[in-house]
């Protein structure tokens, strides 16, 4: 029992490990599947952090603020 319970887990791991450095992603798993292609999420990422640079000083003055106001 132990033997294919061990293979099975070494062929998950392998695939997994394959999958990665292809740069495939699991997209469908039984009746659940991801709704928006992995691929687009370089631009997703490239987005947000051009969001976030653009607010990252916003932020830093209402931290600014915050910490003026709690010495007040």
């Amino acid at each position: 029992m132990r033997l294919p319970t061990l293979i099975a887990a070494g062929f998950v791991v392998l695939s997994v490990i394959a999958l990665t450095t292809r740069r495939q992603w699991l997209t469908r798993v039984g009746p659940v599947e991801v709704s928006d292609r992995v691929s687009n999420l370089k631009a997703e990422n490239k987005r947000l952090k051009e969001r976030w640079d653009a607010i990252g000083p916003i932020i830093e003055s209402l931290e600014r603020s915050v910490a003026y106001t709690r010495r007040c």
